[in-house]
């Protein structure tokens, strides 16, 4: 028996968004465990980091927190993306949005400060951790800040912030409304008179 076309596409979508809810809420877990780490740092007495059943190296944990904050903010941009591609593939079926507008998602929910802050909150940790230890780095008299260093942390901030920027352009309204279309006397000329 084949499938309809429309309830493929629905099944993705509906697969996109719970990818995306989980991939943010691991990518959120990631920034809070790099920001954890980030405190731990300073203790010169904490070599190693408990981690399932063994030990790591406390700078290893660090990086590893980091490199899955990056890679799980990434997967969520993805599947944001994906959804967001199903969902004009669908069409302007509004009976469709409505349903993606009731169901409970990080994407979907009318409420602002879930909706974004949840995504702003990993960069933003992420940030603040890093501020700390760039703090106790520089601070130590052997320290050499040099313009490199600047460039460098002006890329790390950008690497921290793209994917997330892209989810929030995705989601800054409730995912499945529709766009603001231009008003129809902007796209075509005045009747000549």
């Amino acid at each position: 028996m084949p499938l309809d076309r429309d309830e493929i596409l629905l099944t993705n979508l509906k697969e996109s968004l719970a990818v995306y809810q989980s991939a943010l809420l691991w990518s959120m877990t990631a920034a809070a465990a790099f920001f954890l780490l980030s405190l731990r740092l300073g203790d010169p007495t904490i070599f190693q980091v408990p981690v399932l059943y063994g030990q790591l190296a406390a700078p290893a944990a660090w990086a590893i927190a980091l490199a899955l904050f990056l890679l799980l903010g990434g997967y969520a941009s993805s599947a944001i993306r994906t959804a967001e591609s199903v969902l004009e593939d669908l069409g302007p079926n509004d009976r469709i949005r409505a349903a993606i507008l009731s169901s409970p998602s990080l994407a979907t929910t009318p409420n602002a400060f879930y909706r974004v802050g949840t995504v702003l909150f990993c960069p933003i940790t992420v940030l603040v951790s890093f501020a700390v230890e760039l703090q106790r780095e520089w601070s130590a008299p052997t320290s050499n800040v040099t313009i490199g260093s600047w460039v460098g942390l002006l890329l790390f901030i950008l690497l921290v912030f793209a994917p997330y920027f892209s989810i929030v352009q995705h989601v800054w309204r409730p995912f499945g409304t529709r766009r603001a279309e231009p008003p129809a006397s902007a796209s075509s000329p005045p009747a000549a008179q």
